[in-house]
């Protein structure tokens, strides 16, 4: 869907007589508006940060030769 709005949008945005740079702002700003959200703001957990507190204390605690 986000791509056939986009299309949609940049059409809008040709007939309006929008630059470069303001055809680009109108499409981001607009599909924001509808709930959309760059793949830069989708949360998402990295494989390696998966538990790391559990095996980081046990690391920590082996090299201090504590618990």
């Amino acid at each position: 869907m986000p791509e056939n709005l986009e299309r949609k949008l940049k059409k809008e945005a040709k007939k309006k007589g929008f630059g470069k740079k303001r055809t680009g702002a109108y499409v981001y700003g607009t599909m924001r508006k509808t709930g959309w959200k760059p793949s830069t703001q989708n949360p998402v957990v990295s494989p390696c940060l998966v538990g790391v507190g559990e095996g980081m204390k046990e690391t920590f605690y082996k090299k201090q030769g504590g618990k």
